[in-house]
């Protein structure tokens, strides 16, 4: 899996668990389903947060490794945060 592809994957999943649980929270209830909707942005813009929080704590936990054990790389993750900012 390519950066752009995880980083569509994880805004995709965050935009899913937002927009399931609009339905219990009328602000973001919006029956629109079109892209162009304010909930739909709402959404994407909140999704885009959450990734990019993951994104943070999985390079987090990736430096602890590295400094502990002198191997792997964060570069991947980095990738998908720039990413992310993209979309």
């Amino acid at each position: 899996m390519t950066p752009q592809e995880k980083a569509k994957q994880l805004v995709e999943k965050y935009r899913i668990m937002i927009k399931f649980d609009s339905v219990y929270n009328l602000q973001w209830n919006d029956p629109r389903p079109d892209e162009d909707s304010v909930s739909h942005k709402m959404a994407i813009k909140d999704a885009k947060m959450y990734a990019l929080a993951t994104a943070n704590e999985v390079i987090e936990q990736e430096k602890n490794w590295i400094n502990a054990t002198n191997k792997g790389s964060s570069t991947f993750w980095k990738h998908v945060k720039k990413e992310i900012n993209k979309l």
